[in-house]
């Protein structure tokens, strides 16, 4: 076996170990358990079954392979087989859940600045590189708890994204030339995100807006919102003190908390 057959091995069957995870996420000021499954449908869906008997905040689910993993609106959210990383968490916060996603996508931009430069943020949960994806969070929340989903592209070669996606999307791997550990890729989202969990909940979202308009995909463009039923049309001013959407619109600025943002095009 090649040095870069045993690097290939390495991401896809080490990185995740369960007893390696509690390890790294130990220094987590949001740790949990660290349950990583061989196979499941989604680990949303299973950190939900979870956190409906009590699982404790700080609970972390994994997945070496995911089925069924969903995004937004019930659309499906590809992963490779010991390529991608996919997470969920499970919350039990105190403050507005709704501000969760954009705190969430936020932390996680800015921890993998220390392994690729460029990330930006597509309100209201995706992160891109280039104008392409590199990962999604999904929320989920019932009573007493708000569970966040994500996935990251991680170890992906062109070749391994499906036909459907495979223009508009990238991994860390395409976008560096690099492999990655997929498990210091989660320890560095989670020590970020358990950072700003925790002064969230003192502050609420406020602090973190600007740092969020700074990474925001599209600012200053015209862009399309869709959300149940209704069409938005605006230029994108920014996001408010919780992470919501500013649209600027012929009838006055609207604040959006959701919904489905496309960029629009000049000869739309």
């Amino acid at each position: 076996m090649d040095h870069t057959c045993e690097e290939e091995y390495y991401a896809q069957t080490l990185d995740l170990h369960p007893a390696r995870l509690l390890d790294l996420l130990s220094s987590s000021e949001l740790r949990g358990a660290a349950v990583v499954l061989e196979r499941t449908v989604s680990t949303n869906s299973d950190a939900v079954a979870a956190a409906r008997v009590g699982a404790p905040e700080g609970t972390i689910l994994t997945a070496l392979e995911q089925s069924g993993g969903r995004g937004r609106r019930g659309r499906r959210w590809f992963s490779a087989r010991g390529l991608s990383l996919v997470f969920s968490m499970v919350l039990r916060p105190t403050g507005d859940f709704e501000e969760l996603t954009a705190l969430l996508a936020l932390s996680a931009a800015s921890a993998l600045d220390k392994v690729c430069s460029g990330i930006m943020i597509k309100w209201p949960n995706d992160l891109y590189i280039g104008g392409k994806k590199l990962g999604g969070i999904l929320a989920e929340a019932g009573e007493g708890y708000v569970v966040l989903g994500m996935g990251i592209n991680v170890n992906e070669k062109e070749s391994d994204f499906s036909e459907e996606i495979s223009d508009e999307a990238v991994s860390l791997r395409t976008a560096t030339g690099k492999l990655y550990d997929r498990g210091i890729v989660l320890k560095l989202i989670m020590e970020s995100f358990g950072r700003h969990y925790i002064s969230w909940g003192r502050t609420g979202f406020s602090v973190y807006a600007a740092g969020m308009e700074e990474r925001l995909l599209y600012k200053g463009e015209e862009v399309t919102i869709y959300r149940s039923g209704e069409i938005i049309s605006g230029k994108l001013v920014g996001v408010d003190e919780k992470g919501f959407a500013r649209i600027g619109t012929d009838g006055g600025e609207r604040v959006l908390s959701t919904g489905d943002l496309t960029l629009r095009r000049a000869d739309v």
